[in-house]
């Protein structure tokens, strides 16, 4: 019975998993790809007592269920009565339960702009706007644990009047655990400025700071989203009416920021969502935004950036350019797919009034990222170190920048004397 060393066997396995998951990786981003699920995930008609399914959010759960927020209003105005609510999905979001209270209207007009984190101590953390009218928009934050069952009650993080909310999806927990909220508008907390600003807290939400303004007035800025980079800086990206978006860029996790820049990436007036995807820490950043010169908020579309956010690619339209109107998207990863909720329009028979209902869309990441090199064969590893015609052993394969919760998995093979390679 013959020896073979292990270098020999990874070299022949190098080669073979190489060229089956480059083949994978390399999808052509010119070629049309879909999403692999679509639905209404909250219907909002002349049927329903909910008139407006806004401003969604998705969270995994720790039982691989997946925790579905939303606002839920019986008007389609801003200013209509409204709760926060939520759903959950046991298969992916493919199928989801009934819609259950999470938080009931404590405002004089409605409860809105939901976001939801898991915080470091595991429990949920779910943040939202108390709106009683323009000038008193205040922020606050309740925790769940028992997986979004139940919630304690609402705490009050900005105590002072303004008109400070964000929109869906925006809270972010640092690498560093800090959590932090980019808000819009004006504060008495810090009189005489406007526009685009931060919360933050270092103690799971107990006590709250604010960060300063971004130095930009220009357009009415507003419902700001970021994301930390892989250097820990944070970049800010701004709602204006100025036809760009406009960033900036934090070094000290949002408490100051430098000098804002108009950006190449058209939009009207309506708000952005940036997240990395899958959330690690390691993968590009995914964007979706309104890829307009007009203010039409259609098409919707998705791009990709490898470099921190300097250039994008992979742009694909999540809805067309002609019809319709979609926005205040969010964005999941969960395994290897993305989910992404937003708004559409949904006209009565008399064309006239109408209703916001919520879509969901679930993408591959594989076809998100086709082409741009995230995901390639990085490491084969194992235990031993030699192996014998007849014996089995397992090597583990691991793609760059995934993480291992995404796509490692453990290969299974036998290796004989007639060269004879068969996987399980």
């Amino acid at each position: 019975m013959k020896k073979f060393r292990i270098m020999l066997l990874l070299t022949l396995m190098l080669s073979l998993f190489a060229g089956s998951l480059q083949a994978y990786a390399q999808i052509d981003p010119n070629r049309a790809v879909n999403p692999v699920f679509e639905s209404v995930v909250v219907q909002a008609n002349e049927n329903t007592v909910t008139k407006r399914a806004f401003n969604g959010a998705i969270i995994e759960l720790k039982n691989n269920e997946l925790l579905l927020t939303f606002d839920n209003y019986t008007d389609v105005e801003d200013d209509s009565p409204g709760v926060i609510s939520g759903k959950i999905s046991q298969d992916g979001g493919r199928t989801w339960g009934e819609s259950y209270l999470i938080q009931e209207n404590i405002g004089v007009k409605n409860v809105m702009n939901q976001g939801i984190v898991r915080l470091k101590s595991g429990a949920l953390a779910l943040f939202f706007a108390k709106q009683d009218d323009s000038a008193h928009i205040y922020m606050y934050m309740i925790r769940s644990y028992d997986e979004g069952r139940t919630w304690d009650e609402p705490l009050q993080m900005t105590p002072l009047a303004g008109f400070q909310t964000t929109a869906n999806d925006r809270a972010v927990v640092l690498s560093s655990g800090r959590i932090i909220i980019p808000l819009g508008g004006d504060t008495e907390s810090i009189p005489g400025k406007v526009g685009a600003f931060t919360i933050y807290s270092d103690d799971e939400g107990e006590t709250w700071q604010f960060g300063d303004f971004v130095n930009w007035t220009t357009g009415y800025p507003a419902e700001p989203v970021l994301v930390e980079l892989k250097d820990h800086r944070l970049m800010i990206l701004i709602r204006t009416m100025q036809g760009h978006i406009i960033k900036a860029y934090s070094e000290d996790e949002g408490e100051t920021w430098g000098e804002p820049i108009i950006t190449d990436l058209q939009s009207p007036y309506a708000p952005h969502m940036i997240k990395r995807i899958p959330d690690n820490g390691m993968g590009p950043l995914l964007l979706i935004w309104n890829n307009s010169p007009t203010e039409d908020r259609r098409p919707l579309t998705m791009a990709v950036s490898n470099d921190e956010g300097e250039t994008w690619t992979n742009f694909l339209n999540l809805e067309p350019t002609n019809t319709g109107v979609y926005a205040y998207p969010s964005l999941t990863t969960y395994r290897d797919e993305v989910l992404i909720t937003y708004y559409t329009i949904n006209y009565l028979p008399d064309r006239v009034t109408y209703t916001l209902p919520l879509k969901l869309q679930i993408w591959k990441l594989a076809d998100i990222t086709a082409g741009t090199g995230f995901g390639n064969t990085t490491t084969l590893t194992t235990g031993v170190s030699s192996i014998s015609a007849g014996e089995t052993f397992k090597v583990k394969y691991g793609l760059g920048s995934v993480a291992e919760r995404v796509y490692a998995q453990d290969v299974n093979l036998t290796y004989d004397i007639k060269h004879a390679l068969n996987l399980t």
